[in-house]
């Protein structure tokens, strides 16, 4: 009996861990997009930037 009690205990603190490393998962995760937002901003915003110069290219060749 007590056995099973012990391993009750057990498994309500593994899965209490388990939702705990859950958790901090996330706010690592959300840490790692606050700090790389900068960044992958100023990539995007080189994406579009060379996007809209090729669209103005082909636009330009069109008007020729």
């Amino acid at each position: 009996m007590e056995e099973s009690r012990q391993l009750d205990s057990f498994l309500w603190f593994s899965i209490g861990d388990f939702t705990k490393a859950i958790h901090f998962l996330k706010l690592a995760v959300k840490f790692y997009l606050i700090l790389n937002y900068r960044r992958m901003r100023w990539k995007i915003q080189r994406i579009f930037l060379r996007f809209r110069e090729i669209m103005n290219f082909i636009l330009k060749i069109k008007n020729i």
